[in-house]
């Protein structure tokens, strides 16, 4: 720490120092970093400051200011690596107002590896995308490299695993050996196969599987059960998913039902269950001292699904308040996606959109991966449903598509219903290659069956 805080005159060290902080998920300490360069700034070159105070931003979750600060910083040098993978990063884990995340992501962390090959934090990230898309061959050489190049063993084993089930299918792999070992190894596994569109769905159900089975930590259980939810969601498997919800017993019942409101969202037939966990939530949030921003969200946007505007707007108006009051970032976003399901239950679709287009997380990586009040999956499928009924298909591809990002593991319950709205409005706008492509995702999924027409 001292040597780079002799160095924060130009600033190079901390913000090296700041960046593998973050990889290491050590925020606090990247932080501190950050703000020891930016303490310099008088006396350091432009290009830094623009790309220390991206990582702030980052690191913060505020996704299109780390995007503006980063290319700003490439635009003074596009040869800078360490700016390149920034900007990598901020597509990975964050969710920016930006089209084609997961290619963008793709194309950064392979432009950093042909500059710096053997780059670890790059050769993982790289290896994940071209695993979910079935490259065996290309997966198998990045994982050798990984094998040789990262210190850190939960990277190296959790890759070996995810490139073996996509060779050989999840069938007689050693998903038990590794979560006894260490259960972050199955985890980060479980995520790698989940999100970005939820294209390796058998080694996916299989990795949640398996945490369902030795995950008995309530504060990790949670994100265990939502995760294997989501997958369910996507594969259509609904009796499974109920069942999952009712008979776990180790995430109380207060945080396990509510899944249920956003399911329906997604597309599940599970209407009369998600009705009743709402009465539960709204009779909870009645007698609650607090109500937490979370709950406010989740009452509100069943509410307006069926049509209770006023209710909605009240609950709004709740949110908005606590947004004016405190400094948290998240009541002010679920108050404005509560406004745009207000309109939207009005019937003034206009309104909806214009709320809704403009609603963007706030929120940092570890929050988003797991949270769907943060990721807004509900709000984004509901803006692309509307794009869709008014005929705007371009706009319906750009939000839908959003659901194949990196970042957020609640994505993938969407997936499906994404697919079906991007494939209508390809046929609509004689997109034949686009079309197929959702098709034949759909057909992997298990869901042909939401494909009408030809």
């Amino acid at each position: 720490g001292r040597a780079v805080a002799l160095d924060s005159g130009c600033g190079g060290a901390a913000l090296r120092g700041a960046q593998a902080a973050g990889w290491e998920l050590q925020y606090e300490r990247a932080t501190q970093l950050i703000r020891i360069a930016l303490a310099g700034r008088t006396s350091m070159p432009e290009r830094y400051v623009h790309f220390a105070a991206g990582m702030l931003a980052y690191l913060d979750g505020r996704a299109d200011s780390a995007v503006a600060r980063l290319r700003l910083a490439l635009r003074l040098d596009s040869t800078w690596t360490d700016a390149r993978m920034q900007l990598g990063e901020v597509y990975f884990h964050l969710l920016p107002q930006v089209e084609g995340l997961d290619s963008l992501a793709e194309a950064t962390f392979a432009w950093v590896l042909e500059r710096e090959p053997g780059f670890a934090p790059a050769t993982s990230h790289l290896l994940e995308f071209v695993a979910r898309r079935g490259d065996v061959r290309r997966a198998k050489a990045l994982l050798r490299t990984l094998e040789a190049v990262s210190a850190d063993t939960v990277e190296r084993e959790m890759a070996a695993l995810v490139v073996a089930c996509i060779e050989r299918g999840p069938q007689d792999l050693p998903w038990e050996d590794a979560a006894r070992r260490n259960i972050r190894i199955v985890q980060e596994a479980a995520r790698a196969l989940t999100v970005g569109g939820l294209r390796q769905p058998a080694c996916a159900r299989a990795a949640w599987q398996v945490l369902l089975a030795h995950d008995t930590n309530p504060n990790s259980r949670w994100a265990t059960l939502a995760g294997m939810q989501s997958v369910l969601v996507a594969l259509g498997l609904t009796d499974e998913l109920v069942a999952l919800l009712r008979s776990d017993t180790i995430v109380r019942a207060d945080l396990r039902q509510p899944l249920l409101l956003l399911d329906a969202f997604a597309g599940a037939p599970v209407e009369a269950q998600a009705e009743q966990a709402a009465r539960t939530l709204r009779a909870e949030l009645d007698e609650a001292p607090t109500r937490s921003a979370r709950k406010l969200w989740m009452l509100g946007i069943w509410e307006a699904r069926h049509g209770r505007s006023a209710a909605v707007d009240s609950l709004a108006a709740e949110l908005q308040l606590r947004a004016d009051t405190g400094g948290e970032a998240l009541p002010r976003v679920l108050a404005r996606a509560l406004r745009g399901h207000a309109a939207l239950a009005r019937g003034d679709t206009a309104a909806a959109i214009t709320y809704l287009d403009g609603l963007a997380p706030l929120a940092r990586k570890d929050r988003l991966q797991w949270e769907a009040w943060q990721s807004l999956g509900v709000e984004r499928i509901t803006l692309a449903r509307l794009q869709l009924a008014r005929g705007l298909y371009g706009q319906a591809i750009r939000t839908a598509g959003a659901f194949d990002a990196p970042a957020a593991i609640p994505f993938a319950a969407f997936v499906p219903a994404s697919l079906v709205i991007r494939l209508q409005a390809a046929r609509a706008l004689g997109r034949t290659r686009l079309a197929e492509d959702c098709r034949a995702r759909l057909a992997a999924l298990g869901r042909a069956d939401m494909v009408t027409g030809r």
